[in-house]
């Protein structure tokens, strides 16, 4: 499985003290670059994502699920991640439950879709 990195910038806090630049940091956690009050990490697609939805109500989560599903291609990875939480976090018989569910919507002959 192929796995996507992104970077992301932030700024530091003010009073946090670091290292040289390009040095490793204990504020800049899995930090690849360190300069002045920036840092520069990079984090997975996974992480990407759980970072997105955090802090969030369920509410949000919800609204963020909902704007996800018949949208662009691009949101799918998004939904996996999401997916795989609520999987890893389920009981057998509610993983039973969404087994059969999604059994039950998709199309029985190869190549046939809902319209």
């Amino acid at each position: 499985m192929s796995r996507f990195n992104i970077p992301i910038i932030t700024q530091r806090a003010s009073g946090i003290t670091g290292s040289a630049p390009g040095k490793s940091r204990p504020d800049c956690i899995t930090s690849i670059f360190a300069k002045g009050d920036t840092c520069v990490k990079t984090v997975s697609l996974r992480d990407a994502i759980i970072m997105r939805v955090q802090g969030k109500s369920e509410q949000e989560i919800r609204e963020v699920i909902e704007d996800s599903i018949g949208n662009a291609e691009v949101t799918l990875p998004g939904l996996g991640v999401l997916f795989e939480i609520i999987w890893s976090h389920s009981q057998p018989d509610i993983q039973q439950q969404l087994v059969t569910t999604l059994h039950g919507q998709l199309p029985q002959e190869a190549g046939a879709t809902e319209a």
